[in-house]
């Protein structure tokens, strides 16, 4: 089992530079033979991903279930890790725009 957090802020001139705008907790997890990503937001929303595509440094889960979130229809994140960097993307589609898109993009470097 593998513990994550992640937090985004904004950072920008504006008066909510430095206030929160995601915040996200979960667990990778292996489960009967599968692995799962399970994550639990600040908004409520609470989802249950499944690894559907793996290599040696490219991981995908897609979305199995999504609770508390009446809005979002799908999603999708995708891990890249390679030469000391984490790439994370975050893609979805909801009832307003029902393309399957790329909702939040992020590169992590470690220092």
């Amino acid at each position: 089992m593998i513990r994550f957090e992640q937090k985004s802020w904004y950072k920008n001139d504006g008066p909510e530079n430095g206030k929160t705008v995601f915040w996200d907790t979960g667990f990778l997890l292996m489960h009967e033979n599968e692995i799962n990503l399970v994550s639990a937001q600040s908004g409520g929303r609470l989802e249950t991903y499944k690894l559907v595509e793996f290599s040696s440094e490219k991981f995908v889960f897609n979305s199995e279930l999504i609770s508390n979130d009446l809005k979002t229809i799908r999603s999708q994140r995708v891990l890249v890790l390679n030469e000391g960097r984490l790439h994370y993307e975050l893609n979805m589609s909801t009832r307003q725009a029902d393309v399957f898109q790329n909702h939040l993009k992020a590169t992590l470097i470690k220092q």
